[in-house]
């Protein structure tokens, strides 16, 4: 099962066994098929969340790096991949507006959950680089390559790979 969820890369494997054995210390009687399959989720989840992490801190070459190791190692990753970089615009569109009625980006980013407390500063300096604008544009962006992917038209990991390559140069020109 382990080899079904994450491929055949053995460090990764080797990695994925050390985490369920910390995680099964103490319990009694074998791993069974739940837990590894609850572990394996939440680090795919993890890595998707990294990936809009990087996009947000305006550095699209890391999110494009980290997009390409999660495709390879991850086969259903392009279909998470719409929901996790919607909900990313999602926070981009509410940072905006809370900046607008007049909250400092210390109290936007916790009302937000922008966490880590680093990436704070990085994902407020995309949104504004964004503005309401471009975040509409983004948004925008993303319904045209998901409604592509289900029809379709082109590869939905590169076509995920065009947003991400889109967005980010949108992001660094304006915040130029």
């Amino acid at each position: 099962m382990l080899v079904d969820l994450i491929g055949d890369d053995l460090g990764r494997i080797d990695n994925e066994l050390a985490k369920l054995a910390i995680d099964a210390e103490g319990t009694k009687g074998p791993v069974g098929p739940e837990k590894v399959a609850g572990s394996v989720a939440f680090q795919r989840e993890q890595e998707m969340w990294d990936m809009t992490n990087e996009l947000a801190a305006g550095d699209p070459a890391a999110a494009l790096r980290r997009w390409r190791q999660l495709i390879q190692l991850d086969t259903s990753a392009e279909f998470r991949a719409v929901t996790w970089l919607g909900m990313w615009l999602e926070n981009v569109r509410k940072a905006l507006v809370l900046k607008r009625k007049g909250l400092g980006s210390f109290a936007i980013c916790q009302q937000l959950r922008i966490w880590p407390q680093k990436m704070q500063e990085p994902f407020m300096k995309t949104a504004c680089a964004l503005g309401e604008p471009g975040a509409a544009a983004a948004l925008d962006l993303l319904a045209e390559i998901d409604h592509q992917s289900k029809t379709g038209v082109g590869d939905a990991a590169e076509n995920v790979e065009r947003f991400i390559l889109q967005v980010g140069s949108l992001a660094m020109k304006k915040a130029v």
